[in-house]
């Protein structure tokens, strides 16, 4: 069935809560009862939009780091940066609102002249191959990032604020909801115009703040009624109560031949009292995600691989759906980082296990599905008390999610269980473990205990000085062995604690190719042990030989690109060709030329933290 095929009947709407915040809604989901109440209208007056500039015509917003950020609105003249790198503006009237950013090189952005050198039509064509649904922290922080600095915009006629709408886009489909209100809030001229107040308006939608988004839609003035606007207008009767008035915008709409039957239908359903079920996922913008929270609709449940991860968290947070799809949908939009930490620890706390599964959840879960068992398994060791068992379990879970998109979320949520586990001779044999889900999750510093033990012990204990080799290239490739001054542990020991493994090789040509990008030249002796793999070699005997299992290599265009313009040193359009070269995929299953290509060049435009970032993500992810 397509769409909105069929209503349940007899269901009433929940009254609702304008202005939730997500997080508020989906807790309230997870505690949710059957009893019924009733929808009440809401009073949804237009209130003010608060105007973008204060008396003295600049934006001010304060970071959270304390620092005050502004874009200024009158034409002085001005230096950005200091040095050789400065820039002289005269009139700086003339970059409008495109300059506007909350981050600079000073608070984890980067300097003004990020897109010196590039014309704004070859911004516009990568902006729009960005991964903004990739599972790859590294890449989504360095996209983050690129989107709110305060920079000079790239040289080219535009129309002025085509820019920040197009970042505003961007951060909005990248489901960065704080991020995006942030920006708009220092960004000049935003009441005036509609393509920032649409984006306005999605968030508000997304977050469930129907006052406010009804209020922007009424407030915005009539001279660009387009089906959008109207469709809006029409749901906010229909929150209010005025269902005459919806139900004579939606006549309207369909004579003039406006074809959403999503739409239609779960209004429909609304002012009939029902809850609505919708089979097809694919198309849900943020209006019909507004709508789909304010009926309660039922979400079917839908191959996830497709789905944008806004619609992935709204499932993840539907209490109709299946507890086993909404596991699923809720992992993979934490795994983009659309959906919390937090909410996804709550989610998997909410699931009711039998007294048996939580006796037994090692055996159990390796007959559950992957997202119920670290269900499971995250619901006993947040509850453990014992550290050994703590370590067994924790163990499993990241086993379950070990070189997959979802390792580096299954880190994330085991972070503060893993920080409670004391490092201890009884325990060594989970300090690999432990090293590996603290880099994931973005605490090395959190690791080095664990490093200090097995150093320690590796002179006495053969257990220790294996696992002390097989970490040697998270080791090495997250700098752990600089700032903790380890002795490095030799690529031979680490091949010889490898070799003959299953995967080695691909391991070996991983990490040896993300030591060379990285500035550390591996001896071709060292490569000469790995041999020649004859499958990817042509041997001219015409007989196609067997690549179905080599990773893509990225677009030659891109590749070569990338090259060019890291040369040049551009570094934000470097930056932008490195995360397409990537693409959503990201660091998950890379061609080892690829990752290590984009590694090498990020390095040559200064930006070495986000390179070691992604050679860590690789590395893990390529079982290393």
């Amino acid at each position: 069935m397509n769409g909105l095929s069929r209503f349940v009947p007899g269901i009433a709407i929940a009254t609702l809560f304008a202005g939730a915040m997500f997080s508020g809604a989906f807790h309230a989901a997870l505690a949710q009862s059957d009893e019924p109440t009733t929808l009440e209208p809401q009073s949804l007056d237009a209130v003010p939009v608060d105007g973008a500039a204060g008396g003295n015509g600049v934006i001010v917003e304060e970071d959270t780091s304390g620092a005050t950020w502004s874009t200024p609105t009158t034409t002085p003249s001005a230096v950005i940066g200091e040095g050789s790198s400065s820039i002289e503006v005269n009139v700086l009237k003339t970059l409008g609102a495109d300059m506007a950013g909350v981050l600079n090189g000073d608070n984890g952005g980067f300097q003004p002249d990020l897109w010196r050198g590039t014309p704004r039509q070859a911004i516009d064509g990568l902006l729009a191959t960005m991964p903004v649904h990739t599972t790859s922290p590294a890449m989504r922080d360095l996209m983050r990032r690129l989107f709110l600095t305060q920079a000079i915009p790239p040289e080219g006629e535009a129309v002025d604020g085509g820019f920040i709408a197009r970042r505003l886009e961007l951060l909005a489909d990248m489901g960065d909801v704080s991020s995006v209100e942030r920006l708009l809030a220092i960004t000049p001229g935003r009441e005036a115009s509609p393509r920032l107040i649409r984006i306005e308006i999605d968030i508000n939608l997304l977050q469930g703040d129907f006052v406010r988004a009804c209020a922007l839609a009424s407030g915005s003035g009539q001279e660009s009624v387009d089906d959008y606007k109207q469709k809006l207008l029409i749901f906010c009767d229909v929150l209010s109560g005025a269902y005459a008035e919806a139900q004579l915008g939606l006549s309207l709409l369909r004579e003039i031949g406006v074809e959403d039957e999503d739409y239609f239908l779960m209004l429909d359903a609304m002012m009939a009292s029902e809850v609505p079920i919708v089979d097809d996922l694919s198309n849900l913008t943020p209006l019909h995600l507004g709508i789909v929270r304010a009926s309660r609709a039922r979400l079917g449940p839908e191959s996830t691989a497709v789905l944008p991860p806004t619609v992935l968290s709204a499932m993840a947070g539907n209490p109709d759906l299946e507890m086993r799809d909404r596991l699923v949908a809720a992992e993979q939009a934490a795994s983009t980082g659309v959906l919390s930490i937090e909410d996804m620890r709550t989610l998997y706390d909410g699931i009711t296990f039998g007294e048996n599964a939580l006796r037994t959840p090692l055996t159990t879960a390796e007959t559950l599905p992957g997202p119920e068992a670290r269900a499971l398994l995250y619901q006993v060791a947040s509850r453990q008390t014992v550290d050994g068992a703590r370590a067994e379990v924790t163990s499993l879970a990241l086993e379950t999610a070990r070189s997959t998109s979802l390792y580096a979320m299954t880190a994330q949520v085991f972070n503060d269980v893993i920080k409670q586990i004391p490092p201890r001779t009884d325990l060594i044999w989970f300090a690999g473990h432990a090293v590996r889900a603290l880099v994931a999750a973005g605490n090395a510093e959190a690791a080095s205990g664990w490093l200090g033990l097995l150093r320690g012990s590796a002179s006495l204990s053969d257990e220790s000085a294996l696992i002390l080799a097989q970490l040697t290239p998270v080791v090495r490739l997250a700098g752990l062995d600089d700032a903790n001054q380890f002795v490095r542990t030799d690529i031979g020991v680490w091949w010889t604690s490898e070799s003959g493994t299953p995967g080695s090789r691909e391991r070996a040509v991983l990490y040896y190719s993300l030591l060379e990008s990285l500035g550390h030249p591996v001896d071709p002796s060292v490569w000469d042990q790995l041999g020649y793999d004859k499958s990817t070699v042509d041997d001219g005997d015409g007989v196609g030989d067997d690549v179905a299992q080599i990773p893509v290599l990225p677009d030659p265009v891109l590749w070569h690109r990338l090259t060019g313009t890291a040369r040049s040193g551009k570094t934000g359009e470097t930056a932008l060709l490195a995360l397409a070269t990537l693409g959503t995929r990201g660091t998950v299953g890379a061609h080892p030329l690829a990752i290590s290509h984009v590694v090498q060049t990020l390095t040559l435009v200064g930006l070495d933290t986000e390179a070691r970032a992604l050679a860590v993500e690789a590395a893990l992810a390529g079982g290393l």
